[in-house]
């Protein structure tokens, strides 16, 4: 036993007691498909060994530094899904190490497991940039269980919450790129049809849903940026067309509709695919006769079909020049109405499922996304 670690080597091997004789699951996975990679740096052999032997278990690769000078070497080198750092290093200490890695990349999760003397230092530790902190000694069980916390992932797909707050970051930056303020869809609603916070609303919808239908959090997120950025493209459109209360002519009809293209357009140089292709297809149906591409079923984008509904629900709660807002019973009704037709029927029970827990979604109108 190592000690003051309180668990033996078979300890650890019987954490997984169901594992084949022959391989080990690949159940860890990161964004891009291969096993989650974890470092682990540690200038004690006996401890870093510990660490190292019980994360394989336990299926990931592990990397192993033994002074702050080769973390961040390796740091630079290499793209890990997290960092398990010491604080009393030679060369350089932990919290050198720490400002390097916040420096190269602030959002990769960094758990410090040390001898800290009490709250202050972790309180300390996390204003600096640690996501988490480990009190030495430990047992591995605990260890196991920060690190799958901090790599948490959904049961379909195994996506860490560094990938989702890297895809968050990533999001800022198109924001930044863009000039635009904290609300993407805020300079469409200056002049647009609807009241403020539709682009808002719109979003926090679809989010629910999606989280209701179980989907991934990465997926979540895609799909919550896109609800933010769903009409961007009508930046545009004349105002005239906009805010017109008269039938549009067929030329007019065209304009508003093309805004789906341009606002995958503006999206596609910022590396968002995904969001770029929700942004196209939220004005396609599930019969096929939406647009621009009259795609139907499930070749619609599953987050265009959510964002579909969640904006249509949004319209019809909302007044603008051409119509009154309705009640809301009347628009769940007209949602279970093209339930089949207008909406894939699984989106429709995700937010009817969502409605029967949570109740009038317009009570969350507050909330921010």
């Amino acid at each position: 036993m190592l000690p003051g670690f309180g668990r033996t080597r078979r300890d650890v091997k019987q954490l997984n007691p169901g594992r084949a004789a022959h391989g080990r699951r690949n159940d860890r996975m990161s964004w891009a498909g291969g096993t989650m990679r974890v470092l682990v740096v540690e200038d004690e052999k006996s401890v870093a060994t510990f660490v190292k032997q019980g994360l394989e278990w336990d299926d990931y690769v592990v990397d192993v530094a033994y002074d702050g000078e080769q973390a961040e070497l390796l740091v630079n080198q290499a793209d890990f899904d997290l960092v398990i750092l010491d604080l009393a290093l030679p060369k350089v200490d932990g919290y050198g190490v720490l400002n390097h890695i916040r420096a190269q990349n602030p959002l990769l999760p960094v758990l410090i497991m040390s001898g800290w003397a009490g709250a202050e230092d972790r309180a300390k530790l996390l204003d600096l940039g640690a996501t988490d902190c480990l009190a030495k000694p430990f047992a591995f069980g605990e260890l196991s269980a920060r690190v799958r916390t901090l790599l948490r992932s959904s049961p379909d797909s195994t996506v860490s919450i560094r990938q989702v707050e890297d895809f968050r970051y990533r999001f800022e930056q198109i924001k930044e790129f863009l000039g635009l303020p904290p609300t993407f869809g805020f300079l469409v609603e200056i002049n647009a049809p609807f009241p403020r916070g539709h682009s808002q609303g719109v979003s926090w919808l679809a989010m629910q849903i999606a989280r209701q239908m179980g989907l991934p959090p990465a997926k979540i997120e895609e799909i919550r940026v896109a609800g933010l950025v769903h009409d961007i493209g009508k930046i545009q459109v004349p105002l005239s067309i906009l805010n017109k209360s008269a039938p549009l002519t067929a030329e007019e009809s065209e304009i508003i509709r093309s805004h789906v293209t341009v606002g995958e357009k503006m999206l596609e140089p910022l590396k968002m695919k995904t969001v770029a292709l929700i942004v196209r297809h939220h004005h396609e149906r599930y019969d096929g006769k939406g647009y621009p591409d009259g795609l139907a079923g499930t070749e619609v984008p599953l987050g265009a079909r959510i964002v579909a509904l969640a904006e249509s629900l949004e319209g019809m709660l909302s007044d603008s020049p051409y119509k009154s807002a309705r009640t809301f019973e009347e628009s769940v009704s007209e949602l279970r109405r093209c339930c089949g037709t207008q909406f894939d029927p699984e989106v429709v029970m995700g937010f009817l499922d969502w409605l029967h827990i949570h109740g009038d979604p317009r009570e969350y109108r507050s909330m921010t996304v």
